[in-house]
């Protein structure tokens, strides 16, 4: 630990700042018993000073509006994490392209999204309604159920509230409301609710996939109603429980605003020798190709049958593909695709590769590649940039066994700088696929898993410019 006076004593050392809040809450009791001693590892590793301020003894800047919330800073600025608390892998990426990039002071704007004000804080929340699926009521289609069904939702929220245009600071945390709707031969409607984090577009924190909302056409004012209350019912679980790391404390409005000088935390000087790392220009590099993952990184690509079929699993160690960011570097305007030889495909058995290989499965000697290539992007208006995660809703097209099919996945779009100073995308996204729509088989067990294929992905990508990372 370091004091204020030994911080303005040694000004030329990077400092992580860790705000907490000792109320014995349990996210402050999981932090600080189980995140905190991992941290402190990580810090000294990294050549990072780490100093914890409790909010409640000591206040906190303007900016800090939950806890624990992690600050970099360093003579170049100062950054914000955005993550997991508990997640120390992708902080260390954090820390590395925070020393070399700060985040900087653009704002935050995002329009037509609820909000939830709990203390200084803000908790964000888009809307997506599927179209709905199933034998729908005569007289109302598609495109009019959804705008029904928005109307509802928003009269059924009582803590979120729509905000026409919001400017979202860094410390605000979000999650993504979908919706999705059937209807049955029967008249009843049934109302599924998926809530993922803003930080993990993979595993939802909350589904009631196995216990939709069902009822009649008739009720429908109810039925929405009581997704809406599922959908806060499950933010407010999310942001208590200290286990996934979605948790946090307000920070009540009666804290102290304390700035960063008060506190004995001013940025340090520049050093008087140069950096061994040139920071170049800042700006994301537009065009992207695949890597090979590290060995201490999760496969590019993960797949595996749902429980109770789950024991059959399998990864993809090699691929090809690329990405370009338009010249804003909105997520909006990317485009891109991922390449998988069929013979890399393995699932850690010499017999059962031999039959993911043949004419039932993905008959690897006819088909010897499958592609997804990116269509369409939907995203933040804000710009991908160095030190930022940003979610988009991909639409393209799956090529497998010969088929061509519509596929949308959530994907995690983050730029980082890696141990040796290059920067480098990382991708990360999950989907699932029907196997009958491809012609292939599935495992031996019951429908609908035998059919139903998940995918977990974990892409690694590096400039195709020049390695200063530079803008074409």
């Amino acid at each position: 630990m370091m004091t204020p006076g030994r911080a303005a004593a040694d000004p030329n050392s990077d400092q992580l700042i860790v705000f907490v809040q000792r109320n014995n809450s349990p996210i402050d009791q999981g932090f600080r018993q189980n995140t905190l001693p991992r941290l402190k590892r990580l810090t000294e590793q990294q050549q990072v000073r780490l100093r914890v301020v409790d909010s409640l003894q000591e206040g906190a800047p303007e900016s800090v509006t939950i806890t624990p919330l992690l600050v970099y800073q360093n003579h170049r600025g100062r950054s914000i994490y955005q993550g997991r608390s508990n997640d120390l892998g992708r902080l260390g990426h954090f820390i590395r392209t925070s020393r070399h990039i700060p985040q900087g002071e653009t704002p935050h704007f995002r329009e037509q999204i609820h909000i939830w004000s709990l203390g200084r804080t803000r908790i964000w929340a888009p809307l997506k309604i599927t179209r709905p699926k199933g034998k729908l009521p005569a007289g109302l289609d598609q495109q009019s159920f959804i705008t029904l069904a928005r109307e509802a939702i928003d009269r059924g929220l009582t803590r979120f509230k729509l905000g026409s245009r919001i400017a979202l600071r860094r410390s605000d945390r979000g999650f993504y409301f979908d919706l999705h709707p059937w209807f049955g031969a029967d008249g009843m409607l049934a109302l599924t609710v998926v809530v993922f984090s803003q930080f993990h577009c993979k595993a939802p924190v909350f589904t009631s996939e196995h216990s939709a909302i069902v009822g009649p056409w008739s009720q429908r004012q109810k039925l929405f109603a009581r997704a809406a209350a599922l959908m806060e019912r499950a933010v407010e679980q999310a942001i208590g429980d200290p286990i996934p790391g979605d948790g946090f404390d307000p920070v009540e409005e009666g804290i102290p605003v304390v700035d960063f000088d008060a506190l004995g935390l001013p940025l340090p000087p520049a050093p008087k020798t140069a950096s061994s790392v040139s920071v170049g220009r800042r700006t994301v590099p537009r065009h992207w190709t695949i890597v090979q993952n590290g060995a201490d990184d999760p496969p590019m690509v993960h797949f595996r049958f749902p429980a109770p079929l789950d024991r059959y699993s399998g990864t993809i160690g090699r691929a090809r593909g690329e990405v370009r960011l338009p010249a804003d570097r909105r997520p909006a305007g990317a485009t891109g695709f991922i390449e998988i030889d069929t013979a890399d495909v393995t699932m850690g058995n010499e017999d059962l590769d031999q039959a993911i290989s043949g004419r039932g499965f993905l008959f690897g000697k006819q088909f010897p590649r499958a592609t997804f290539t990116v269509t369409k992007v939907h995203g933040s208006p804000e710009p991908i940039a160095f030190g930022r995660q940003a979610t988009g809703r991909l639409e393209g097209v799956l090529s497998l066994k010969g088929k061509k099919r519509p596929l949308r996945l959530l994907m995690d779009v983050e730029p980082v700088i890696d141990n040796q100073g290059a920067p480098r995308l990382i991708l990360r996204g999950a989907f699932e696929i029907d196997l009958t729509a491809f012609d292939i088989e599935g495992a031996d067990g019951p429908a609908p898993a035998r059919h139903t294929l998940l995918f977990d992905l974990y892409l690694m990508m590096k400039p195709v410019e020049a390695s200063t990372g530079a803008a074409p």
